[in-house]
């Protein structure tokens, strides 16, 4: 008798949840419009732009953790990571390795910096202009990796594992340097994903591409990010990104809440707004407008 006095509240309590679960059941199938399950992708996804690479690989360099990591296609959960040592501000001549999306841009057993008393750059891997990994011919610069930035800008990294860093990558291998979490992603993809009416492919940095970019990010940050495009970004990894690369936001500022697209008259000047950027990108790729910096080909000015 105990024992069914102890159960009466428990039989109660779900007698009257399965009745209310009943009435809102009833309540949706009178009335579907009130559950739009296509909104939920809307209001409730923090989305980033996300960059789709077309070859096999790409670096990521956490300035916070300092450590560069090698992700392989098909491999990504077992990306190959090496201790590395990054710029420090605080040093004469230094400066913070800045954040930002690049791309290899030379490699070079060895490189000379003549701007640091001809300092030998074992496995120099290059992928902004005068800043890149290498190591040195010394080794007292091992206890810093992995544990504190204290190089003049570059990525020092140790003999050994630049080789190997070296070996793994080629002219064109996506870099993303970040602090903090970045706005942007990159996800592996096929050719057979890119629609040649629709997608991007950047092949370079000009001032349209970097108009385009940036305006994907800020519509993160303002929740129009789903009300600007369909459009896709790609970038083929062959291709040699200069002009210190592109911008990759901050995830901290982007919207928690993406408005729906096609919802209201302020959508349709957004999307014209986008239009009009897409256009200038076309415009300035069908001219073969190259508006990056000149390349740093000296190596005397290289940082360490």
């Amino acid at each position: 008798m105990n024992k069914i006095s102890f159960l009466i509240p428990f039989f109660v309590c779900g007698l009257f949840c399965s009745f209310s679960l009943m009435g809102d059941i009833h309540h949706i199938n009178n009335n579907p419009r009130s559950l739009n399950l296509s909104n939920i992708k809307y209001l409730y996804s923090q989305p980033k732009d996300t960059i789709h690479l077309l070859s096999d690989e790409y670096i990521l360099i956490s300035l916070k953790n300092q450590t560069a990591s090698v992700v392989r296609r098909g491999d990504s959960l077992n990306k190959i990571t090496f201790p590395v040592s990054t710029g420090h501000s605080g040093i004469d001549k230094g400066m913070a390795t800045p954040p930002g999306f690049y791309t290899v841009q030379s490699k070079l057993s060895k490189a000379i910096s003549r701007q640091f008393n001809n300092a030998e750059l074992i496995n120099w891997v290059g992928f902004n202009g005068n800043i890149g990994f290498h190591g040195l011919s010394s080794s007292g610069y091992y206890s810093h990796l992995g544990v504190r930035p204290s190089s003049h800008g570059c990525v020092r990294i140790s003999r050994e594992d630049g080789k190997k860093l070296s070996n793994l990558v080629k002219l064109g291998t996506p870099v993303l340097v970040y602090s903090d979490e970045p706005a942007i992603t990159i996800a592996f993809a096929e050719m057979k994903n890119f629609d040649h009416n629709n997608d991007i492919l950047l092949e370079k940095k000009t001032k349209a591409t970097d108009l385009l970019v940036k305006s994907r990010q800020k519509a993160l940050y303002s929740g129009d990010y789903y009300k600007l495009s369909n459009s896709k970004l790609f970038i083929n990894g062959r291709s040699i990104i200069k002009n210190r690369g592109f911008s990759i936001g901050s995830a901290s500022k982007i919207a928690k809440v993406q408005r729906d697209f096609k919802t209201s008259f302020e959508s349709g000047l957004i999307k014209q707004d986008f239009t009009n950027v897409k256009i200038k990108y076309l415009e300035y790729n069908k001219k073969s407008l190259d508006e990056t910096e000149s390349n740093v080909d000296s190596i005397s000015k290289l940082k360490y």
